[in-house]
């Protein structure tokens, strides 16, 4: 591996230290670190040769950031970039531009998290090696496509979608609510062969169950009173792209078996119609609930459960990221600054650490 490490003239004992143990840190296993002292002298090294990431100390991007990250990208679109904060706070210029950031750490934590933050990157090109020219497209540093993080868990979860995408299987998603399925199935969708079309959806959770047949098949004219004009379905809507399933383990038994009749043979029929109807579409179905548990309770058919999980995606807990707190804190905030005009500086690491200490049982998508 080779890295710049941009780091201040300053001469202080304590930052000489800072500098030897950093310097050493990134020099192990045979890797090669060059040092740099401004922004442009960074970006002159990463003009000439290769460069696998680049270490750098806030102090000396703060005010110049924004004309930074523009360069670089231009030089490099995935080479990850770690900012060395101060210990008390996080300036607002780097959370409103965190998704081309792979992490932020702070000062007295450095030699602490990176050698931990090394393994991340070498499994983060390994990653990149393995995707097809398509997928690539879908990498930044910050996570893939919408999705945010680049922990080791994270990273194994690209790679299973990447694969995924290339198919037509159907796909089920599981993880706690909050933890991403909606945009697990968006990047898959977005990859696959029938992305030129949008992906349609229909979550089971929200809908009544009276009303979810005829969300999914469509109705003909007079099928049902105020059924005053035929109307699609999710199924036709989704013909030739996905239909993404959410919250399955929330449709009705009856239904079901409908579903189930629908994913074998490829065929249904609106409420109230008599006309069969053929349709070409790729499946995701999402849930946070046991499945297995579901089985057992028969409240879930077991039929239905072995066509939908294909192929299964689990998405890891919050407990098994934590390398990824810090940066979804952060896109949080720069999405909640970008859509308001409150007067915030900084972000204190105290309330960072807060948010990481916290029994957090999901993450937000949006």
């Amino acid at each position: 591996m080779k890295y710049i490490f941009g780091i201040t003239t300053d001469r202080s004992v304590e930052y000489k230290a800072f500098v030897s143990n950093i310097s050493e840190l990134l020099s192990d296993r045979s890797n090669k670190v060059k040092q740099a002292h401004t922004p442009n002298s960074v970006l002159s090294y990463l003009a000439i040769d290769n460069h696998d990431a680049i270490f750098i100390d806030w102090a000396i991007l703060k005010g110049e950031f924004d004309t930074f990250l523009k360069q670089l990208r231009k030089l490099n679109k995935i080479i990850p970039l770690i900012i060395i904060s101060s210990d008390t706070e996080i300036d607002r210029e780097i959370f409103i531009s965190c998704m081309s950031l792979f992490r932020v750490i702070p000062f007295s934590k450095a030699t602490e998290i990176i050698p931990k933050i090394q393994n991340n990157i070498s499994q983060y090109y390994k990653l990149i090696k393995e995707l097809s020219p398509n997928a690539k497209e879908y990498v930044n540093p910050n996570g893939f496509n919408s999705l945010v993080g680049n922990s080791k868990a994270m990273l194994q979860v690209f790679r299973q979608l990447s694969r995924v995408a290339q198919t037509d299987f159907t796909t089920l998603v599981l993880g706690a609510s909050g933890s991403g399925k909606e945009l697990v199935a968006n990047t898959i969708h977005d990859l696959s062969l029938r992305n030129k079309q949008n992906m349609v959806s229909l979550n089971c959770a929200a809908i009544p169950s009276t009303l979810q047949e005829s969300e999914l098949f469509g109705y003909e004219k007079g099928a049902f009173t105020g059924a005053d004009n035929a109307k699609e379905g999710k199924f036709e809507l989704a013909n030739n792209s996905t239909l993404f399933l959410d919250e399955i383990g929330d449709m009705p038994l009856d239904l079901q078996a409908k579903l189930l009749r629908v994913l074998e043979d490829r065929t249904f029929t609106r409420v109230g119609g008599v006309k069969e109807k053929k349709i070409d579409v790729r499946y995701i179905a999402a849930t946070n609930r046991n499945l297995q548990d579901m089985l057992k309770d028969k409240s879930f058919r077991s039929d239905l459960f072995y066509r939908l999980n294909v192929i299964p995606i689990e998405l890891p807990s919050l407990v098994d990221r934590e390398d990824d707190i810090v940066l979804l804190c952060l896109n949080l905030f720069g999405k909640m600054l970008e859509k308001s005009s409150l007067p915030i500086k900084s972000i204190s690491w105290e309330l960072i650490n807060a948010l990481r200490q916290m029994p957090l049982r999901g993450l937000l998508e949006n």
